[in-house]
């Protein structure tokens, strides 16, 4: 028997065995999402890179909801206080594997819960500026390459391991949260030290050698209005490895990390909500986006190359959105949005680079509470901030929750 199996099944009796005792309140959870998309990319010749354009079909997956299965419970302590935990993993549904190397690498924590005093919870899961600017994204951070977070780094779908994240309740429309993580689990480029290539970390002892993660969010939330301002940055390891055979460690002499502030504002007028968002990111990017649906390697330029997190001193950008949704009935909602990122330099190793423009259009309709269809598409320019590069998508799918 396999170990994730074994590891599945372990899980399945272990909430059976809590269901018994009554100590928790218990959930299995989860969304299958399937669909077709036709994605088109090309650049121009630059450099020692040459032209390319090429197009494909096929299915894709976590369209608009991840598809995921995952166990969920809680537990009261009394005066207030409860226990929860949440063990999730994502599914590739038109291959059956699993989106992530860990069995539950979508989300893995406990949390400890007050209703006056707010939540911590520890271990894998999203940051908290990513978790406040999910109901800004007029994408909902779904469709590909149309989500918010193609322009906006440090909230594409933001994950970090051995994380400790702290959410304050709302007080009058305000909430606040941080999140710090002791090794993010990603990977950085260097750009500025002793081995440009992707470097893993966690393999040394030491905490300053390893990747480190901050996440800070506030958001007002009353009425028609919503504000959100959040600050990200990233702490690399302070030893790195040459990329010699054999390997080699060394000082890192990259000494900047990189940072992004992120002022977000929504205001709901009737049925339709507009939305607008302003980034600025220095020293690198906290993560990098891929053309199309966002689920296949491409050999389009991708902002942090082969890591999820490129350190780059002097490498700034500007980061902008403007967006609408009209939910036309009840069942049927339109989205449309523009997004833009503006560089203030060359990007590192690279001798042209120009501002990213995407705009995209999606619509959502639910064929019952639980199941919805949906069409997108999505046109790209100076894709990732690379002159001449373009990436075109158009898909359809169907989604389904329990």
């Amino acid at each position: 028997m396999k170990p994730h199996v074994r590891a599945l099944l372990a899980t399945i009796c272990m909430l059976s065995l809590f269901r018994s005792v009554g100590a928790w309140e218990l959930g299995v959870y989860g969304a299958v999402d399937i669909g077709i998309a036709y994605n088109q990319i090309s650049r121009s010749s630059t450099g020692s890179q040459p032209a390319f354009g090429g197009s494909r079909i096929g299915l894709d997956s976590s369209v608009v909801d991840n598809s995921i299965f995952g166990f969920r419970g809680r537990s009261y302590l009394g005066h207030g206080w409860s226990t929860t935990f949440n063990l999730a993993s994502q599914i590739t549904v038109p291959t059956g594997q699993l989106s992530q190397t860990a069995f539950f690498g979508y989300e893995s924590t406990l949390g400890l819960a007050h209703h006056d005093v707010g939540t911590f919870k520890f271990g894998r899961q999203l940051t908290i500026s990513t978790l406040f600017f999910s109901s800004l994204d007029p994408m909902q951070y779904s469709f590909g390459q149309s989500d918010m977070g193609t322009s906006f780094g440090a909230i594409n779908t933001q994950y970090f391991s051995n994380m400790v994240q702290y959410t304050t309740p709302s007080w009058h429309g305000f909430q606040a949260g941080a999140g710090y993580s002791f090794n993010t689990g990603d990977t950085a480029i260097y750009a500025n030290g002793p081995n440009p290539d992707a470097v893993s970390q966690g393999d040394l002892y030491s905490t300053n050698n390893q990747l480190r993660g901050l996440s800070i969010a506030t958001q007002y939330k009353k009425g028609p209005l919503l504000a959100i301002a959040s600050y990200d940055t990233a702490f690399g390891s302070a030893t790195v490895s040459t990329g010699n055979n054999p390997p080699q460690n060394q000082s890192n002499r990259n000494l900047t990390r990189p940072q992004a502030w992120y002022l977000g504002l929504g205001y709901t007028v009737g049925k339709v909500v507009l939305a607008g968002a302003w980034g600025r990111s220095i020293n690198g990017a906290l993560s990098g986006s891929v053309p199309g649906d966002g689920s296949r390697a491409t050999p389009l330029f991708v902002l942090t190359g082969d890591a999820n997190i490129l350190f780059s001193q002097g490498f700034n950008f500007n980061s902008y959105m403007l967006g609408v949704t009209w939910n036309v009935t009840p069942r049927t909602q339109v989205m449309s949005s523009w997004q833009m990122m503006k560089p203030d330099s060359q990007l590192p190793g690279i001798q042209s680079s120009g501002s990213q423009q995407i705009v995209s259009a999606a619509m959502l309709h639910n064929l019952s509470p639980r199941t919805s269809v949906y069409v997108y598409a999505s046109y790209g320019t100076n894709f990732q901030m690379f002159q001449g590069a373009k990436s075109t998508v158009v898909g359809s799918g169907i989604q389904t929750v329990f």
